[in-house]
């Protein structure tokens, strides 16, 4: 039977088959296949109710799809997975066989209603943050939500920051390139400390900034030896043009001059010139004779120096008008308005030069009468001059080179009081000298006489340390000795007078104007000496009270006078004084009297007192490493070394005297380079700090880059050269 069944199967196969003869061995494949297939069924059958229970709705006995079935199973894996895990429990399964879903389908919903609204919030805050590190809301996994959670926390506690990190954000993708993106990238992982951002991208940007800079050749092949070698040839060049310029003019000057030995004709304008010139007796009058001879004595001499009422009395309008090319005026401030209209017409061109901060035109000395500073009638403040009409009305320029003073304190308060630190005063070498600089010579002993107004010990006391120093220096030094008043300086004059008679070497020396001087602060103006010797005469009196009247100094404009008075020294300017700064109640209305205080506190100090507003220079980070260079090598080093407007950038002390500098050291930074000229910036500021006693030496910031381990070397064998 059998048998029979399989042959009634075979026979409709080959039905089926299109009666396609088969082999006997394909035959017995088919067989054993189908053998195999009827076996697979009878244990798929077997197994409906437990595969049934298994996988549901998708068990379909042996019509199943395999695939939705081995999805199945793939989820059994992981659910397996989880169990082991210790993700799922018990209490899960227990769950699941009690759980209400339709409750949880409805939580669902209301869970993604809530995703829609957090995505609305989570885009509304991308936009507002302008983060370039945002995702998008969909792909964010169920981890990211902490650290959403905590950015967003972050920005909520620095909500005031907040617009600041928006527009950090917007530039990073604005300027993002090859040079920005690492730190760019670093700032928002931070892995930078917030307060080191600036100074790393700072860092960066220079360095970056630097490569592009040295592309030029003339920077990539820079070399300080070539370099310095061109600035001595220029030194020597710019020297020598000066020196032939010189010997130029001179010789333009000389070809201009007639041969008055040639045959002359006697009415000609030599012709006359000679024979006035061979004339022993009835000249006739200079203006007459300048007229007259004006295109020969031009010639002979191109230039003429005149007071103004020289050139009002000797040369002739009718002849000198709008003659002279350039009028030039020194010392303007004291040249009145009228007396300088005749000067002014006879130019084309004006120079007019003066200090509108020192002693204007007076009446004082036009009366014979003599006057005392005291008087009521005594006006400080003096008429209008040439050069306050001129500064509002023509275009002005300040020099501001102060060349007079070896020492800076010198001209320290000057500048201070009277011109805004704008003076460019070189620093001495040396901090504190006993042959340098302003000093107080305080005396409580000495006493003003209020009836006679002098001050006698004072004026014995300033004779005395004449004579001391004319001992230590000899005639080498020039010395004046200024007064307040005229008649502290008529009891100096009677002092010095007296001593004389007991040494008579030094006679000659008193009566060379050009090396000693006595004179009270109206006429000192125009004159300097190496050393300035200041009475003041005005103090304390005999029963312990001071007055606040010092003459001048407190009549409008009494500012003026001091300033002159206290910079007429080159080395040296010490004070005579029964009180200290201290002593004086001065209104600060009082500009004269004001000044004289912080005066007299510099002079006794050697500093301004506190409060007095100073002009400051900024480090460059430049200096800051060479300055750190040399404090590791133990040296001592100051930084902007001056008192005005120039300073120098760093300065070594010497080791063994802390009072004396060393080296001064330059850097080619702002200073160097806001230099108006080469002749100012590589030759005038080395030549007059080695006059005032520096040793010089200049750091190339290029130099440096390209060279550092070098360029140390070579500057700390010139501080140890010098140092020795």
């Amino acid at each position: 039977e059998q048998l029979n069944k399989h042959k009634k199967q075979l026979q409709q196969l080959k039905q089926k088959m299109g009666y396609k003869q088969i082999s006997n061995k394909q035959f017995l494949i088919n067989l054993n296949n189908l053998i195999k297939k009827e076996e697979l069924k009878k244990k798929i059958r077997k197994e409906d109710k437990a595969a049934r229970g298994i996988f549901g709705k998708s068990w379909k006995s042996y019509k199943s799809n395999p695939d939705e079935l081995q999805k199945s199973l793939n989820q059994f894996d992981t659910f397996k997975t989880s169990m082991t895990d210790g993700y799922f429990s018990e209490d899960t399964i227990n769950f699941v066989k009690e759980a209400n879903f339709e409750y949880y389908d409805q939580l669902m919903a209301k869970l993604v209603k809530q995703s829609d609204k957090l995505e609305r919030a989570f885009n509304k805050i991308n936009a507002k943050v302008n983060r370039s590190d945002s995702k998008e809301f969909k792909k964010i996994k169920i981890s990211d939500y902490d650290s959403q959670k905590e950015q967003i926390k972050s920005l909520t506690s620095n909500f005031d920051t907040i617009n600041d990190y928006r527009l950090f954000d917007g530039y990073s993708k604005d300027f993002t390139n090859e040079y920005t993106s690492d730190i760019i990238n670093k700032i928002h992982q931070d892995k930078i400390e917030s307060e080191y951002i600036t100074d790393v991208f700072a860092y960066n940007y220079a360095n970056e900034a630097l490569k592009k800079i040295f592309v030029n050749d003339s920077l990539n092949k820079f070399n300080h030896n070539i370099h310095n070698k061109k600035i001595d040839d220029f030194r020597k060049f710019d020297k020598k043009t000066i020196e032939l310029n010189r010997k130029r003019i001179r010789n333009m000057v000389i070809k201009q001059i007639p041969d008055i030995h040639s045959s002359l004709e006697r009415q000609s304008s030599l012709g006359l010139l000679n024979k006035e010139i061979s004339k022993k007796s009835r000249h006739l009058p200079i203006r007459k004779t300048l007229a007259e001879t004006q295109d020969v004595i031009t010639d002979i001499k191109p230039c003429f120096m005149m007071s103004p009422m020289s050139i009002a009395q000797y040369l002739d309008s009718k002849y000198y008008e709008s003659f002279f090319d350039y009028v030039i005026f020194d010392e303007a401030s004291q040249v009145k308005i009228e007396d300088a209209m005749g000067a002014l017409l006879r130019g084309k061109n004006y120079v007019i030069m003066g200090d509108t901060k020192q002693l204007p035109p007076t009446t004082f000395f036009d009366s014979s009468l003599e006057i005392d500073e005291d008087d009521e009638i005594y006006s400080a403040v003096g008429l209008e001059s040439i050069l306050e009409h001129a500064k509002v009305t023509f275009n002005t320029k300040m020099l501001k080179w102060h060349y007079r003073s070896r020492h800076d304190s010198l001209i320290a308060v000057s500048n201070n009081e009277f011109y805004n630190n704008e003076l460019y005063v070189f620093p001495s070498s040396q901090k504190v000298s006993d042959d340098l600089g302003l000093k107080l010579e305080y005396n409580k002993d000495t006493v003003y006489e209020k009836g006679t107004a002098r001050n006698i010990k004072e004026a014995e006391q300033i004779i005395d340390y004449l004579f001391s120093l004319l001992d230590k220096y000899g005639l080498e030094k020039t010395i004046g000795i200024a007064t307040f008043s005229k008649k502290q300086r008529n009891t100096v004059e009677d002092i010095l007078d007296e001593r004389i008679g007991d040494n008579s070497d030094y006679e000659a020396y008193f009566d060379d104007t050009n090396k000693f001087f006595i004179k009270n602060i109206e006429n000192i103006q125009g004159d300097e000496r190496d050393i300035i010797l200041i009475s003041t005469g005005y103090g304390f009196d005999e029963k312990g009270h001071i007055s606040m009247n010092f003459g001048p100094l407190n009549k409008d404009g009494g500012e003026r006078r001091l300033n002159v008075l206290i910079t007429r020294a080159k080395e040296q300017c010490v004070v005579f004084s029964n009180f200290k700064s201290t002593d004086l109640k001065v209104d600060k209305t009082n500009k004269g009297l004001q000044a004289f205080k912080t005066f007299l506190y510099y002079a006794d100090k050697g500093k301004f007192p506190a409060g007095v507003q100073m002009a400051t220079s900024k480090e460059s980070d430049f200096e800051d490493e060479i300055y750190d260079v040399l404090v590791a090598e133990g040296y001592t080093v100051e930084r902007k070394v001056g008192t005005a407007s120039y300073r120098i950038d760093l300065a070594v002390v010497k080791p063994d005297n802390p009072d004396e500098y060393v080296l001064a050291i330059e850097c080619d930074g702002p200073s160097y380079h806001s230099s108006n000229s080469t002749r100012d910036r590589d030759r005038l500021h080395q030549e007059i700090l080695e006059n005032l006693g520096w040793n010089f030496y200049r750091v190339w910031s290029t130099d440096w880059y390209h060279n550092s381990e070098d360029a140390k070397r070579r500057l700390l064998d010139e501080v140890k050269r010098v140092s020795k």
